[in-house]
């Protein structure tokens, strides 16, 4: 059930979706869009008026991954506070997209021509490049759920592979290519030496390298794999992380480095959620 609910999320029919940088966003029939696929805003969106002001957000694109999370979002919160009269109120991290893309937000205050306002922005790693969700609305009429709902929907496209008998789906920015029996994703490097990759093995069981040492004292967190909920091998190698999951005959290898893997995790995780296999008498 809370796989079909993760497909679901992926491929909502009411998010609005840009032609030009195929990612999406619901927000409500009320609200009208004023700008779509220009440069990098893929989508700038008014409300109906709430008190003294009109609520407003933007879907822009601020880079390519080629740095962590937390290093943009630091830059992006500078240039913020450089602005007359701004000023931060919180900050979290979470993740959008059904759990699959990790997200830092920023709350903000400000005041205009004598109004406060309040604003968020938050960043997101949707595939391989960083978006920008800008919220503003008067601070008396600041419409929060609205906004949590809309920051929720961010996603994707995704793409359907297979090897062998599985099936898995694939966010747009990830490359999967097909060498020696084996399907390899790799990710975005996040300015990482090496870019998180998994390799999902059909039919095979992957095993971790002799040279690699054993798993540390924390026990790590199950990841659901082929319809279950999966206790990993961990090892550790420099500053890679590998886990290896097996369920049914069939394996999957992460290869992460550690300085990203907070930020890779949630998308790996998603990735390794949407693995299926054929029924064993169906041919492939």
């Amino acid at each position: 059930m809370i796989a079909a609910l993760l497909f679901v999320s992926l491929a909502a029919p009411d998010l609005s979706w840009s032609k030009k940088h195929e990612v999406g966003v619901w927000f409500p029939r009320t609200w009208k869009v004023v700008t779509q696929d220009k440069g990098d805003v893929a989508l700038a969106v008014e409300g109906p008026r709430l008190g003294k002001g009109v609520p407003r957000l933007v879907l822009q694109r601020v880079g390519s991954a080629n740095a962590p999370l937390e290093t943009v979002a630091k830059r992006l919160l500078a240039q913020v506070l450089k602005r007359p009269g701004w000023t931060k109120t919180a900050q979290i991290r979470k993740t959008v997209g059904g759990g699959a893309f990790p997200c830092i937000r920023v709350g903000l205050r400000f005041l205009k021509e004598g109004e406060k306002g309040r604003a968020r922005f938050s960043v997101v790693l949707l595939g391989d490049s960083y978006w920008v969700l800008d919220f503003s609305a008067h601070a008396s009429h600041f419409p929060g759920g609205t906004f949590d709902r809309i920051e929720r929907s961010l996603s994707v496209r995704w793409k359907k592979h297979s090897i062998g008998a599985l099936k898995v789906r694939v966010p747009r920015g990830w490359q999967a290519t097909r060498a020696d029996g084996k399907l390899r994703i790799a990710g975005p490097s996040l300015g990482a030496r090496k870019a998180p990759t998994v390799i999902l093995a059909s039919g095979q069981t992957l095993r971790a390298p002799p040279n690699l040492k054993p798993p540390n004292a924390k026990h790590p967190e199950k990841i659901e794999f082929l319809g279950g909920s999966r206790v990993p091998i961990e090892s550790r190698f420099k500053d890679l992380l590998l886990r290896l999951v097996s369920a049914h005959g069939h394996s999957a290898a992460m290869i992460i480095p550690e300085a990203v893997a907070a930020d890779v995790a949630p998308t790996i995780r998603a990735i390794l959620k949407s693995v299926r296999r054929d029924p064993p008498d169906k041919k492939n």
